[in-house]
This record gives structure tokens, C-alpha cells and sequence, in this order.
């Protein structure tokens, strides 16, 4: 694939999560309801911590924050105490073009982590917060913000492999905003159905509800969320919050377990943990371990440190992986990111690139905060980039 496919690919991949997504623009007011819905959105009673956990992984990688980058020529570095320079694998072009739309949009909070999803490299690393929220945290390794419809990625894949093809349809009523006990309940008022990549494309809670309560349990959505990170903290050279997982029992409680698996409450995840569920789609199923740091040079210029060889993990099957990542074509094709990549009358803004991708939002009340979520790959047929996007919220969205 040539150099400016992939560049106009990644270019637009992440000025969409960053800015297209926010809808209306500067001065806008939050909508209703998003793809999901607007309800509190942290992790649910029980769910494990999403503090920071573990430390460095190597000493000389003391004192790297990301935040703190600096660019000399096409590389971008971050200065050391002790005269040492850590060299990032960072594109100087995509961070400095990401930064200054979320700078134009005055974004409050915000994080942005694009990488190679075959070898993990880091591409993009943008944290932005302006401290509205409370002190300023680095976004994009922060676990606070809920998974939202995000999470429905792990659930398709959970259904595949429990034998439910994209094409299998659930009928319903309702569940388009949010999800109710009436929703999950079959009867005569369901004359709409669709099928699970529609589900997915669409962001059809009901959809999930339903198929998960007839094809899924508590063991399985555990075991399948822990494989794709939940409940752990990403590897990273640098720390990061661990995502939060709570898996409610369908047999105690029908309702919680739906709403789990369609993407409400009960999870939280950071940007880069995002960024690496796009990636393990794009990767046949195998998620990368991120790297950021190329190498740690102290003040006579010897190399310190260096990043170890590329490395990944089978998290689901390559035919899985497959059939998920054609369902997530459909989220740009004719779901809830369409208009962020069609026109009006249905042409692409890059014709010779499909995207792959899944939307996410939802809000907290007290205080009000909406979260904004977008991740993806891209080109689908040959992934080069994939990327998530977290945009936070006050009431005047931005």
C-alpha cells in the first residue's frame, strides 16, 4: 500500500475521532441521547478498580511523560532528568495535526492514542485536559471513562463463537436510548428485527440484550472481556489504569447482564486500551503489546534502553476476528458513523479506503460529563492504523 493511502487514512481516522464526532460543533448543547444513551456511567457495584497499577518496566524509563514531548526534526523526544533523551515512536505530523484540532475545538478532556496495529508502535499519543474535571490526569492511559458501546465489540465476538452469525436477527420494540426490563422481554409489540452486524453497526442495545441473554453466561462474557483486557491494565512501557469489569449473573439479574453486554455500566477503559480492541480486530485477532519508547539515550549519546522486538497475543481467532471487523465496516457504511465519512448522497470522502470501526457514548449526571468514544482501523482490507478517540464533556460541548 503506498505511503499516502495510509497517511490520508490515518489523517482522517483521527481528525474523525477527535472533532467530526462531537456533534454541532463549538457552542453545541450535548444531545439527548447519544448511540446509547445518557445515564451514569462508571463501572457498576463491585466493579474492580481503575486506579493506576504497577510501575515502570525498566528503570531507565524513569521520568518518560508522554505529555511532555517535544519535536527535533521528524522525531519526538522527551527530555530526561539526568541529561537523558527517550526517542518515541511517535509521528511528529499526526500529533502535531491531532493536537491542534482539539487545541481549535477547545476540547476540556481528551486522549488520542493511534498505533501499527501488526507491530504495536505508537503513532499518536495525545492527552489534553484543562483541568474543568478536576486535577489533570494523562488521558490517554486514564481508565475512568465508561467502555460504552465500545464494549459491544467484545460481545459480538463473544456471539460468534457461541454460534451466532452475523445474520442472526433478535426482534424488539425498544432499547434504541437506553434499555429497560420491558425491552429484553419478547412480545407482541416486537415487529422490528435485526441482525447482529446491523446490531453492531447500528448500536441496537435491545439487539445485544436479547442475543446475549439466549447465547451467553456470566463464565463466558468473563472470560471473553478478560481476553480482550477487562479487569487488567494494559501492558505499556508506562503505567496504566487497569480497566474496570463487573459481570453480572443473567440468572440473579437479566437486566444487568443485558445492559453489560450492550455496553452499559459494569466496564471503563483508557484511550490506549481502546486503541489495542481496535487493533487485535485488525490483527487477525492478536493483540500487539503497545510501544511508545524506541530507545532511552543518556548524555553522551549510548543508547540506554531500546525497545524489545514486536510482540502479540492470541486474544480470539482469526476467522472471528474476520467476521467482527466486516460487521464493524457496516458502523461507517451505514451506522452511526456514516456521516462522519459519507456525504449526503452516500460517496465516501475516501473512496479507495473502508474503515472499520465502532462508536460509543454515554454521560454522567453529577457532575455532567458525556463521553465521546471512536475507534477504528483502517484500510479494513489492509489494516495499517488503528485508533481510539475518548472527547469528555461539559454541558457546552465543545
Amino acid at each position: 500500500m503506498r505511503s499516502i493511502d495510509r497517511a490520508r487514512a490515518a489523517l482522517y481516522l483521527l481528525v474523525f475521532g477527535a472533532v467530526v464526532v462531537l456533534p454541532g460543533g463549538i457552542g453545541a448543547s450535548p444531545p439527548a441521547a447519544g448511540d446509547e444513551g445518557t445515564m451514569h456511567a462508571r463501572g457498576g457495584k463491585g466493579a474492580e478498580s481503575n486506579k493506576p497499577d504497577g510501575g515502570l518496566r525498566a528503570p531507565d524509563l524513569r521520568g518518560v511523560d508522554p505529555r511532555k514531548m517535544e519535536r527535533d526534526g521528524e522525531t519526538m523526544h522527551v527530555a530526561l532528568p539526568g541529561r537523558r533523551d527517550a526517542r518515541l515512536t511517535v509521528d511528529a505530523g499526526l500529533q502535531e495535526h491531532i493536537e491542534r484540532e482539539l487545541r481549535k475545538n477547545a476540547v476540556p478532556r481528551a486522549g488520542v492514542v493511534a498505533l501499527d496495529p501488526r507491530t504495536g508502535r505508537v503513532l499518536a499519543y495525545v492527552s489534553r485536559d484543562t483541568g474543568e474535571f478536576g486535577p489533570a490526569v494523562d488521558v490517554a492511559r486514564d481508565a475512568s471513562a465508561p467502555a460504552a458501546s465500545v464494549f459491544k465489540v467484545v460481545t459480538a465476538s463473544a456471539l460468534v463463537d457461541a454460534g451466532v452469525g452475523p445474520k442472526r436477527t433478535a426482534c424488539y420494540h425498544g432499547g434504541l436510548h437506553g434499555l429497560t426490563k420491558d425491552d429484553i422481554v419478547d412480545g407482541p409489540r416486537d415487529h422490528r428485527c435485526d441482525s447482529l452486524s446491523d446490531a453492531l453497526a447500528r448500536s441496537l442495545n435491545a439487539v445485544f440484550a436479547k442475543l446475549s441473554l439466549g447465547h451467553l453466561d456470566q463464565k463466558s462474557l468473563t472470560a471473553r472481556a478478560r481476553a480482550f483486557g477487562f479487569g487488567a491494565a494494559p501492558g505499556f512501557e508506562l503505567p496504566v489504569a487497569k480497566s474496570a469489569l463487573d459481570v453480572p449473573d443473567p440468572a440473579k439479574d437479566r437486566l444487568e447482564f443485558g445492559k453489560l453486554s450492550a455496553g452499559f455500566f459494569h466496564t471503563t477503559m483508557s484511550p490506549i486500551h481502546g486503541a489495542l480492541i481496535a487493533a487485535t480486530v485488525a490483527n487477525r485477532g492478536r493483540m500487539p503489546t503497545p510501544q511508545l519508547i524506541e530507545s532511552v539515550r543518556d548524555a553522551e549519546g549510548r543508547a540506554v534502553y531500546t525497545a524489545p522486538a514486536p510482540s502479540s497475543h492470541e486474544v480470539i481467532g482469526a476467522q472471528t476476528a474476520r467476521t467482527v471487523g466486516r460487521m464493524m465496516e457496516g458502523t461507517v457504511a451505514f451506522g452511526t458513523a456514516r456521516s462522519a465519512f459519507l456525504d449526503d448522497k452516500g460517496w465516501a470522502f475516501l473512496p479507495d479506503i473502508k474503515v472499520a470501526g465502532k462508536t460509543g457514548t454515554l454521560s454522567d449526571a453529577k457532575p455532567y460529563r458525556g463521553y465521546t468514544w471512536w475507534v477504528g482501523y483502517a484500510p479494513a482490507d489492509d489494516p495499517q492504523i488503528a485508533v481510539a478517540s475518548l472527547v469528555v464533556n461539559t454541558p457546552l460541548w465543545r
